[in-house]
């Protein structure tokens, strides 16, 4: 076999499968001996895989031709027994590259490795994630459907975990002000108030929990095409690097218990008797419990790493988004944190002026001078309409006329207005479903100082949606085709 990277990969399964149960057998070493003997694997190719994820690895495995599968898999199953007994984080891994490869009837699965960072999910957890946010279309809304694969978990040893529920556990203990200590006590440099999050708690869901959380705080890049059990596999060091890794295994939705009972049956099978702890403590009117995923989700959720909302301007085909609740928006400026998102302005003209403002300032922090008449076509005007064309499926002749304070008066309040709304039945403040949340607004808002407009926020918190081809692309203004096009016009 030539394959320097299946030689690679197979040092990599083989290192992490005799690591696993944190103890090394001379029997273990021995294994690891003839299977490198066997497939003729050198110290460089060892080297290679050291640097190697367990998911790239296992992808490798699984592209071969069955019958090396087979034959791997087999050694596998050998090299966890060699010590006497398959360990359960060893039957986890055998189980992930069973599926993987598809060797078993149990569904279609992928190992997936990321960088840890220092809080991560628990082990014996098995979470619905899905990117999906129709909760109805899973079956698991239904009561009984949840408890017949709670069951099926819980004698395997998993916590079930399908965040609607989690969200109604925090929705019903009605002692805020326990939860408002707990927060405090999970993480004191909390920089959000301990209601909003909260609130972000009892209304969470399975997308907002896979973007938010997962994607964007944790920073777990899933790339998920339906929904999947998600499990913790092992660790791996790579290249000196703690990795954690996962099985995403796809859920059958047709047959989603016997799939489950398949593949719970068959892990436990790998692993000699054992009997199963279920935790039976329960909340009480003056106790919260604190543990498994219930300490997951807090820590993850009060991560102080998104301290600030960014901006986003939304250009024409990219004004359609998912916000806070899970619901599609549509607006030309939205503002955005963590897995939150709202509308922030949305009529086109107004939005664009902003975005005007916002350029100007990237360009000079002191921003632009607008005064009582601007030049008839100038400088000013033409970036505006060229901001404009790009945030708009109008003509440009519907573009308006800056140049004049009477006309560029108005379009400041609304903005202003939005950012900050001052009367409830203003048809801007409508669309403002998440700006109660937003602190420091006096960043956001157009500010005047010496005749000159600017907006205080950092250019860095400022980000420009737009469409490369079919594909939705983002990045932050300065470095944006918007913003470079915009400046260039004198």
């Amino acid at each position: 076999m030539e394959n320097i990277k299946l030689k690679s990969a197979i040092s990599r399964i083989m290192s992490d499968l005799v690591k696993l149960d944190s103890i090394i057998t001379a029997s273990e070493l021995q294994f690891l001996d003839d299977v490198y003997d066997k497939y003729a694997v050198t110290t460089q190719d060892r080297k290679m895989g050291f640097y190697m994820s367990l998911e790239e690895a296992v992808s490798i495995v699984s592209s071969q031709p069955d019958r090396f599968k087979k034959e791997f898999y087999s050694l596998m199953l050998d090299g966890a027994n060699t010590d006497g007994a398959c360990s359960r984080p060893e039957a986890l891994l055998l189980m992930a590259v069973s599926c993987a490869c598809g060797l078993n009837g149990n569904g279609r699965g992928r190992v997936y490795s990321y960088e840890s960072r220092g809080i991560s999910l628990h082990r014996d957890q098995l979470i619905y994630v899905s990117r999906e946010d129709r909760n109805e279309r899973s079956l698991l809304a239904d009561d009984e459907v949840y408890d017949d694969i709670n069951n099926v978990a819980r004698l395997a040893g998993f916590e079930l975990v399908y965040v609607p529920k989690i969200a109604r556990h925090f929705e019903t203990y009605q002692k805020t002000d326990i939860l408002r200590k707990v927060l405090t006590l999970v993480r004191p440099t909390l920089d959000r108030s301990e209601d909003e999050l909260i609130r972000q708690l009892r209304t969470m869901t399975p997308y907002k929990f896979s973007t938010g959380i997962l994607e964007r705080r944790m920073r777990m890049s899933l790339n998920l095409d339906t929904a999947c059990w998600l499990i913790r596999l092992g660790g791996s060091q790579v290249g000196g690097t703690e990795y954690a890794n996962f099985l995403l295994l796809e859920i059958d939705y047709n047959h989603m218990k016997r799939q489950l009972k398949g593949f719970m049956s068959e892990f436990l099978k790998l692993q000699p008797e054992h009997m199963v702890s279920v935790s039976t403590v329960e909340e009480d009117a003056d106790n919260f419990r604190y543990g498994g995923f219930i300490k997951s989700i807090l820590d993850m959720i009060s991560l102080g790493t998104e301290e600030r909302w960014d901006v986003v301007i939304r250009l024409k085909g990219c004004k359609s988004f998912m916000d806070g609740d899970g619901k599609e928006q549509k607006a030309s400026v939205s503002i955005r944190r963590g897995e939150e998102e709202w509308p922030l302005i949305g009529p086109d003209r107004d939005a664009a002026f902003y975005a005007l403002i916002l350029c100007y300032t990237a360009e000079n922090p002191n921003g632009v001078e607008l005064s009582k008449d601007l030049p008839v076509d100038g400088k000013e005007q033409r970036r505006y309409e060229a901001i404009y064309s790009q945030m708009s499926v109008r003509q440009i002749s519907d573009c308006p006329d800056i140049c004049f304070s009477d006309m560029r008066r108005p379009i400041i309040s609304r903005v202003n207005l939005a950012i900050n709304p001052a009367q409830k039945n203003s048809k801007t403040s409508r669309l403002l479903s998440g700006t109660q949340y937003l602190t420091e607004r006096e960043l956001y808002e157009v500010a005047k100082s010496q005749k000159k407009y600017f907006v205080v926020l950092n250019p860095s918190n400022v980000i420009v949606a737009g469409k490369d081809g079919r594909r939705m692309i983002e990045r932050p203004l300065k470095e944006s085709p918007l913003y470079s096009s915009v400046i260039q016009i004198q």
